[in-house]
């Protein structure tokens, strides 16, 4: 069934993303939402669009995201056949004119299997599943096979930036020394995204919103990646924390998390 529809899901996210592109640069209504978080009218916007898009073409199932549920963003429900959306990953990029930002609209479906698509506007490029693959703007994508952590390239969030109480591992300081770089790009969708098309070798984050993650965790499936929590076991949906690229060296990432 995702087969069929993943084309009317791009064309829905490249609807927003052609919206987000009008507004970025320009001066938008900023609020608060959160501790030390931030919410726009490109945010609102693009919830609109696809929540709109999405409820017209298929008004049987559940459509939840980010702006307008937010009280459900670490929530543990067990959804199925449910759209779960980031209508704008990466709100304070997009905010200070920074151009990593995405649209991420992922899929739960009634066997609790992940799929999705991830547009990253700036360069119009779509990260999609499709045929039990990953691909990027129809090609076939996987994640890089590299299995020395020394070597790697990691994106990362540490929740600490915003909550200085957090309580998960502290992953700078963990990580830092034993692999070859890590960086903080403000978008986990879209650094998930780069995981499966091989562009990191790892991502690893202290906090997983459920917003954000199906997509991005679908598309790192389906590139011959794995995706953990920071227990060891395989990632579901509700879980605060998430490792993902090759198992090799996700398994080694974890044992210093």
């Amino acid at each position: 069934m995702w087969d069929q529809r993943v084309e009317k899901v791009k064309n829905i996210a490249k609807k927003a993303g052609d919206r987000l592109l009008e507004l970025f640069g320009s001066e938008i209504g900023t609020s608060s939402k959160g501790k030390r978080d931030i919410v726009t009218e490109a945010d609102i916007e693009s919830e609109k669009i696809i929540k709109e898009e999405l409820d017209k073409l298929f008004p049987d199932e559940l459509v939840i995201s980010e702006e307008s549920d937010v009280g459900l963003e670490y929530s543990k429900k067990s959804f199925r056949k449910c759209w779960i959306v980031d209508p704008l990953d990466g709100t304070r990029n997009f905010s200070i004119g920074n151009p990593n930002f995405v649209v991420s609209i992922g899929y739960v479906d009634s066997k609790n299997s992940y799929q999705g698509v991830i547009y990253y506007p700036i360069l119009n490029h779509f990260f999609f599943t499709k045929n039990k693959k990953a691909s990027l703007n129809g090609k076939e994508i996987n994640v890089n096979p590299r299995k020395q952590l020394a070597d790697s390239i990691v994106g990362f969030w540490d929740k600490r930036e915003k909550d200085p109480y957090w309580r998960g591992p502290d992953i700078y300081n963990s990580l830092r020394g034993k692999v070859k770089v890590l960086r903080m790009f403000g978008t986990s969708a879209l650094e998930k995204a780069w995981v499966s098309s091989g562009q990191l070798d790892l991502y690893v984050g202290n906090s997983s919103s459920i917003f954000g993650a199906p997509a991005g965790v679908a598309l790192v499936r389906n590139a011959g990646g794995v995706v953990y929590n920071l227990k060891g076991d395989e990632w579901e949906l509700g879980d605060v924390g998430l490792v993902c690229g090759n198992k090799s060296i996700v398994k080694k990432a974890l044992t210093h998390l």
